[in-house]
């Protein structure tokens, strides 16, 4: 009767486990890149300067290396995965449309 008790204790927490290895690789890797983003808009945010300022082109890059990388995730016909990528690419887009206005 320990035993059962013990077995069943342990399927809950077992089953709250699942679901973050159940994502998909596709999904955490947008997850990923919208992470790195996140951080790069807190410096868009906190910059003063021109665009030809060194920091500047690097956001810029950086910015755009993330498109790139969205750019490369195959969807496989998943919808999930497709929207996710579609507003991720969208963020992106206005964290470097943010840039450039902040850019003199």
């Amino acid at each position: 009767l320990a035993g059962n008790r013990e077995a069943g204790g342990f399927k809950p927490s077992h089953q709250l486990s699942t679901p973050s290895s159940a994502i998909q690789p596709e999904i955490q890797r947008i997850l990923h890149v919208m992470g790195e983003a996140g951080q790069l808009e807190e410096e868009v945010d906190e910059f003063v300067g021109k665009k030809t300022d060194k920091s500047y082109r690097l956001l810029e890059e950086m910015l755009t290396k993330l498109l790139l990388e969205l750019d490369s995730i195959e969807t496989g016909g998943q919808d999930a995965v497709r929207q996710a990528r579609k507003e991720s690419v969208h963020r992106i887009q206005a964290i470097l449309e943010k840039l450039e206005r902040k850019g003199l």
